[in-house]
């Protein structure tokens, strides 16, 4: 009974952890009413995280820059920063300025799809009915919620739904790409170093000239973008790994859009419809089939 109190209890930290996620996108979008720019936030997010995640690494007495004294593992690193990382947030906070936060996540949940994608095509890894039958499911979802029902003509932007997509794609490569670097390295030097990296990148390639009008509300906001959406459930989630498997924590991230639609709806006045509704559970549970793996069981032989 104790192990399963100890299951369920772990079990419940992957779900905060992933709401947290979900509550970030309300934060994001609170910012964004108060004219604070994706890019920028996208910046602060990723530079700061980025740096803290390192610092606390060095001191667990980590060798932090050991990462990048191997070619093909740093190659990797700036792979996962750029096209990984940098689309996972930006494109992700672009939707939510341009849409919503409900909307934007539900969008981005769909990264399983990708991978789906990735694993039939790169890898060879053959495909199940159900799987088939799990794509079809999320992409009457995604027009359903697109369309509301009507499809005939669509009801969000389009620039909404690429930028849902765009941060989807990300979220795969975040899933495809670090595998080899986290076999070898701490996830606080991977994700530490890939986040300072996209950071920069963005900074370089984008800076915001124009200055960010910041007042107690906004820098609150921003601690808690940084905070509750990137530092504390981090940790967590690598903490719920040690006790419970990969699968039921690829399960609890349905929590993620839930609770940032019931936050949405909640706390910024969103009003959802009918078709909204429908299209965000066909979505959740496409994904929640997508990764239903069935356990083999094994015959074993009785002892005459």
């Amino acid at each position: 009974m104790a192990k399963q109190s100890k299951h369920a209890f772990w079990v419940g930290v992957a779900i905060l952890a992933c709401s947290m996620w979900g509550i970030s996108g309300l934060l994001a979008k609170a910012l964004f009413n108060q004219q604070i720019s994706a890019i920028w936030l996208t910046q602060v997010r990723m530079v700061v995280a980025g740096a803290i995640l390192l610092v606390i690494g060095h001191f667990k007495g980590e060798q932090m820059t050991v990462i990048w004294r191997d070619r093909k593992a740093a190659g990797r690193l700036v792979l996962y920063s750029i096209l990984g990382l940098i689309p996972v947030q930006f494109c992700y906070f672009m939707a939510v300025k341009e849409g919503n936060a409900a909307i934007a996540t539900v969008l981005q949940f769909t990264c399983l799809f990708f991978v789906m994608v990735y694993d039939t095509v790169i890898r060879r890894v053959p495909l199940r009915l159900l799987d088939i039958i799990c794509a079809l499911i999320a992409f009457t979802g995604v027009a359903t919620i697109a369309t509301e029902g009507h499809f005939t003509h669509m009801t969000i932007t389009v620039s909404v739904l690429l930028w849902g997509l765009a941060s989807a794609l990300g979220a795969a490569v975040n899933m495809t790409t670090p595998g080899p670097l986290t076999r070898r390295y701490s996830s606080w030097q991977v994700t530490g170093w890939g986040l300072l990296v996209a950071g920069i990148v963005m900074v370089i390639a984008h800076p915001v000239w124009e200055p960010v009008h910041l007042t107690p509300v906004t820098i609150l906001l921003v601690v808690g973008v940084i905070i509750i959406g990137t530092l504390l459930p981090f940790q967590m989630l690598n903490l719920a790994l040690r006790h419970i498997t990969a699968t039921t924590a690829n399960m609890m991230d349905a929590f993620e859009p839930l609770a940032a639609t019931i936050g949405s709806v909640l706390f910024l006045g969103l009003s959802m419809t009918s078709a909204d509704y429908i299209g965000t559970f066909l979505v959740i549970g496409a994904v929640l089939g997508l990764n239903y793996r069935p356990a083999v069981k094994k015959k074993v032989r009785k002892m005459e």
